[in-house]
This record gives structure tokens, C-alpha cells and sequence, in this order.
């Protein structure tokens, strides 16, 4: 199957059908928008084994032995503990009780903490999350790679920039854009026959 013709946009005008001609003066564009719609669908499936395997690594942390208590500050300051912002932590005189404690008590929340890591890292692995982490993060820097190509490239034709467009509504690169530059958008898409609710990555 010809890659650009696979840019095709669902329930819209299927503009990819114009750049099927090498002499199209956009057709690369087509052709890397093609690229980059195969390359989202494989970021999607990557998300949702990630979200699998963190459901996995849940279930082999409940299995791994339990972590010994955290430290805990005077039973008087245990609840100032659990608000107390560091800016406040700051204003207190260095022999008020709670910075006494926070002070001695650094060793044992750096092995806390050592503990903590290990027993996550090791659920991680067992459970695949950490190989579907690496796997999620190579592909999304492939499909990254692929839109700054389609974002270097200039555009040709009215066709040629609505692929710009769709690529920044595939990568939701549009999501935070000012109304004004949302209205640009918007009226490309609309010049080239395409509506947003239509695009279909």
C-alpha cells in the first residue's frame, strides 16, 4: 500500500489522494504525516502496556516483604509533620524539637529511602514495567522525531500545511495555544476541507 495514501484523514476529504503523484509539490509532508499517524498508534499501544504492567507492578509490591516504618517525629509534632511546608521548617530555631529530630533523624530516612527505591526497582522489573518505560520512551522520541521533520519542512500548498496542523493535533501540541492562533488552526483545516472533530489519528 502507497504510505501516503494512508494519511487519509477518516470522514474527511481524503487529501492524502492528492499527493499521490511524485510531482506533488507537498508529497513529502503527506508521506511523513503517513509516518507519523503509524508511529502514534504504536505510542498508544506502548501507554496502555505500560498502564498494564503498573497494575502488575502494584501486585508484586503487596507480594515483596513490607518496609520497616518510617521514621517518625515527636508524638507531639506528628501532625505540624505532615503540613509543615520547608520555608517553615526554615523559620524554626535550630533547637526547636522538630528540627532536632528532622536533623538526627537524616541517616535513617536515607536508608529508608535506599530501601524504598530497591523495592520499587525490583517490582519494576518483575513485573515488565521497567522494559515497557524504555519501550514507551523510545518510540515517543521516534514519533517526536518524526513531527520536528514535519515541522522543519515547508509547506507547499494549503494541503501541505493542514498535515502541519493535523501532526500538532496528533502529538496534542495544540492543546495549550492561544484562542487567536486556535482560530488560524481551525481555518486551515477548514481551506483544506477538514474539520478537527474529524481527524482521527
Amino acid at each position: 500500500m502507497n504510505m501516503i495514501a494512508t494519511a487519509t484523514i477518516a470522514g474527511s476529504v481524503p487529501l492524502a489522494e492528492t499527493a499521490l503523484a511524485s510531482s506533488h509539490p507537498d508529497a513529502e509532508l503527506f508521506r511523513l504525516f503517513a509516518k507519523l499517524r503509524q508511529k502514534h498508534h504504536e505510542v498508544e499501544k506502548a501507554i496502555a502496556d505500560c498502564e498494564a504492567a503498573n497494575e502488575r507492578m502494584k501486585a508484586e509490591l503487596a507480594h515483596l516483604p513490607a518496609l520497616p516504618a518510617e521514621p517518625r517525629p515527636p508524638a507531639e509534632y506528628s501532625e505540624d509533620w505532615k503540613t509543615i511546608t520547608v520555608g517553615q521548617m526554615k523559620m524554626l530555631p535550630e533547637d526547636h524539637p522538630l528540627v532536632v529530630w528532622d536533623r538526627e533523624s537524616a541517616p535513617e530516612w536515607t536508608e529508608w529511602n535506599k530501601l524504598s527505591r530497591a523495592r520499587d526497582r525490583k517490582a519494576s522489573k518483575l513485573s515488565g514495567y521497567t522494559a515497557a518505560e524504555r519501550r514507551f520512551n523510545d518510540i515517543y522520541g521516534q514519533e517526536m522525531e518524526i513531527g520536528d521533520e514535519i515541522f522543519a519542512m515547508p509547506a507547499l500548498t494549503i494541503e501541505g500545511l493542514s498535515i502541519k496542523v493535523q501532526a500538532m493535533k496528533v502529538l496534542n501540541l495544540d492543546s495549550e495555544i492561544m484562542p487567536e492562533c486556535s482560530s488560524i488552526l481551525e481555518n486551515i483545516l477548514a481551506q483544506a476541507g477538514l474539520h478537527s472533530e474529524a481527524i482521527d489519528a
